[in-house]
């Protein structure tokens, strides 16, 4: 096994074990982590797609 992936599993099982998590609030820090990649990604998009406009807007701004 990698090496990485053992090390991550290891500090997984540690933490899991110390705070007496349960499955349930292993899921629901995954779906709270969920969120939060897919509201960095909508964020990520609305900026590359706003600034992909203006560039278009200036780019006409200067040829008219």
């Amino acid at each position: 096994m990698n090496k990485v992936v053992e090390e991550i599993m290891v500090r997984l099982t540690d933490k899991i074990v110390r705070y007496n998590l349960t499955a349930n609030d292993i899921m629901d820090m995954a779906a709270q982590l969920n969120r939060l990649a897919i509201h960095k990604a909508i964020s990520e998009h609305l900026e590359t797609s706003s600034m992909g406009a203006e560039e278009e807007e200036e780019s006409k701004a200067s040829v008219g």
